[in-house]
């Protein structure tokens, strides 16, 4: 994590704030979860990305995805919470046969 200082005026003291590469654990959020919401994030844009450079209606991606449309409308309207990591990963090979799906591990110790 970078630590920036962006000075608020010049008469003014400096806000700090932490630029790293998951937002969600800029925004506090434990180590564990953030990457667990970072991985939904970016398999939920991935998805959005080929329904979009597709041009798939909901009807062909709930054909695609064996999904009722209702989920399908959820799904695209980022309504994940309630939807699964293994769920959006099946959803994204199935959307996009070229998946490339690859984990890094970090291990230094914050």
């Amino acid at each position: 994590m970078k630590n920036k200082k962006l000075p608020i005026d010049s008469d003014e003291e400096s806000i700090e704030f932490t630029d790293s590469e998951n937002i969600f654990e800029d925004l506090g959020f434990s180590k564990q979860d953030s990457v667990k919401m970072k991985m939904k994030s970016d398999l939920y844009n991935r998805i959005v990305q080929t329904v979009s450079a597709n041009k798939y209606t909901q009807h062909e991606v709930s054909k695609i995805l064996d999904i009722p449309q209702p989920r399908v409308s959820k799904l695209l309207t980022g309504k994940i919470n309630n939807i699964s990591v293994d769920s959006l990963v099946d959803y994204a090979s199935k959307l996009d046969k070229s998946l490339r799906i690859e984990v890094v591990t970090d291990l230094r110790v914050s």
